[in-house]
């Protein structure tokens, strides 16, 4: 009996350790990730894509594919996100643009409404580009978009706002790292 009761408590507690761990991994990225980081070194852009890349780049070719685009595509690309209705369009510029994909916005800080100022958890609504990528985020890949832009610093001075934030980063993983890396534009549209 005794035995019986005891392999009932490891086997509990192993499923416990096995659910906590996934969860930590999964949902707690944030919390682990730097301390990975400050471990085991920083992460150039390079090591990043060479680390998911491959798979990144069936996926995104299968989409483009489908549409009947060569992949890599020298067209710029264009994202356009709704944050109430949370989804984020990819589409290809040019003359006339092409849809390509559309994806379900699974977190978001922040409500309906622009970003004001900083710390007001809020996210930028406008036209962005991308400044860079952060290859040590905790979500593969970060996208360091242009907030505040002029238009921004426009609106801010003529309400009487001075601190509008910055260091605003969009994780969208491996889809624009090659145009950035080489130099032709990606531009994020944030919209209500």
């Amino acid at each position: 009996m005794f035995r019986i009761r005891l392999r009932s408590i490891f086997l509990m507690a192993c499923l416990l350790a096995t659910v906590g761990g996934v969860a930590l991994y999964h949902f707690g990225r944030p919390v682990w990730v730097p301390i990975y980081t400050k471990v085991m070194g920083r992460k150039t852009v390079a090591e990043v894509i060479a680390e998911i890349g491959p798979s990144a780049r069936t996926y995104w070719q299968s989409l483009f594919e489908a549409q009947g685009l060569a992949y890599p595509t020298r067209s710029d690309l264009v994202f356009l996100v709704s944050k109430e209705d949370r989804w984020l369009e990819v589409w290809i510029d040019g003359d006339t643009p092409v849809f390509l994909h559309s994806i379900d916005v699974t977190a978001a800080s922040g409500t309906s409404g622009p970003k004001l100022r900083e710390g007001d958890r809020q996210i930028p609504e406008g036209i962005y580009g991308i400044e860079g990528l952060n290859p040590n985020s905790a979500f593969h890949l970060s996208m360091k978009l242009d907030y505040p832009n002029a238009f921004d610093r426009r609106w801010g001075a003529a309400d009487g706002r001075q601190r509008l934030g910055g260091d605003i980063f969009s994780n969208l993983s491996m889809l624009v790292t090659r145009s950035v890396r080489e130099g032709r534009a990606c531009r994020m549209l944030c919209r209500d």
